[in-house]
């Protein structure tokens, strides 16, 4: 590949991305894969596909399908309520202009994975929820005790009744741990990372090598420089050192994504059908219209998890982003796999991503 792909790729060197890992597959085969810049700050190690990303909410894809996992095998319903594993839930509050009011309808594990609960994505030091898990858990926050302090805090909105992007999956987190009895990370190396061989995947914090994660910048949109971010593991979704974040806190590399990319392609993790009720639109009214404004794009649908098709001509391909600029999409319809991993919060290139997609069509001649 040489032409619109290429030429994307070469516009987000331009644009400053210090380095970047793309790979691209077609009905089952690498039809190609591109490294470009370094992986430390001193720009004296070229990137190689061993570093690791912080993926951010790509995890999410990664949490959905061991939820739905859990769907198959009969284990988890997509209607059961949240306060039937944390009964904290059960009597929400909800906020009316400057008061709250009684929650009328329970969250459901569907609201949870189409981002529908009313939950808020506030990443606060102080805010409530956090300041508690820190102080009952002496700051390692382990990720059932904390998340079970949101139930304290008011939902933005009626579960059901409007769409926010939110903690959401960091609860259904929670949910596969209070289940299986596992820690969230060894359940999913056990029943994704494991099964799939993505030898190089985390949620555990602890198990990530020193040196091993690619440096991560801040790009400042005043100064249009990128900020270093330090040699430490930078994550404003990890609330502590226990806290293992379903909806932000996957480490991986691109080959370890596409693995799993490839096997919802092919229905082998989860079954075809799964993967299609996965990859459709789930909202609908307001839920949608409140979506496709705050994504600045009227494109694609929300699914489980998952931006996907919404009718528009050309456009059959599910998929996410993450804050530091990964992107991944899966195209059943037309065999097509993509990952791209960066490491820049407030990138340049945030929305430009998206037409890595159709570049790679365009290449491909489908």
């Amino acid at each position: 590949m040489s032409g619109a792909l290429e030429t994307l790729l070469n516009k987000f060197l331009d644009m400053g991305i210090p380095s970047f890992d793309c790979l691209v597959y077609y009905k089952g085969n690498e039809v190609y894969h591109r490294l470009a810049g370094f992986s430390d700050y001193e720009k004296t190690r070229a990137l190689d596909e061993e570093q690791l990303f912080n993926v951010y909410s790509v995890s999410k894809l990664m949490t959905v399908t061991a939820v739905l996992q859990m769907v198959e095998s009969g284990t988890l319903r997509l209607r059961d309520r949240l306060s039937d594993f944390f009964p904290e839930f059960a009597h929400m509050r909800v906020r009316t202009n400057q008061k709250t009011a009684d929650a009328v309808t329970e969250i459901t594990i569907e609201h949870l994975l189409t981002m529908s609960a009313g939950f808020n994505y506030d990443r606060a030091y102080d805010r409530p929820a956090w300041a508690k898990a820190r102080a009952v858990s002496g700051g390692h926050c382990p990720t059932v005790q904390t998340v079970r302090f949101l139930a304290e805090e008011p939902l933005e909105y009626e579960p059901g009744t409007d769409w926010k992007y939110s903690f959401g999956h960091d609860i259904l987190a929670a949910v596969v741990e209070q289940i299986s009895g596992e820690r969230f990370s060894a359940y999913m190396k056990r029943h994704v990372f494991t099964p799939l061989g993505m030898t190089n995947s985390t949620f555990d914090i602890l198990e990530v090598p020193q040196g091993s994660i690619c440096a991560q910048y801040r790009y400042n949109s005043d100064t249009c420089e990128m900020m270093n971010c330090g040699t430490e593991i930078q994550n404003g979704f990890k609330i502590g050192d226990a806290y293992e974040s379903g909806g932000a806190g996957c480490y991986s590399t691109a080959r370890d994504v596409m693995k799993l990319l490839e096997a919802l392609r092919e229905g082998t993790i989860l079954r075809p059908e799964t993967v299609t009720l996965m990859s459709t639109n789930h909202l609908c009214g307001k839920q949608i219209l409140t979506f496709q404004k705050e994504q600045a794009d009227t494109r694609y649908g929300y699914g489980l998890g998952v931006g996907c098709p919404n009718g528009t001509p050309g456009w059959t391909n599910f998929g996410w982003g993450g804050a530091a600029g990964a992107y991944c999409t899966v195209d059943r319809v037309n065999d097509l796999c993509l990952v791209y991993l960066q490491h820049v919060m407030n990138s340049p290139n945030k929305y430009l991503r998206r037409e890595l997609y159709p570049a790679a069509k365009q290449e491909l001649g489908i």
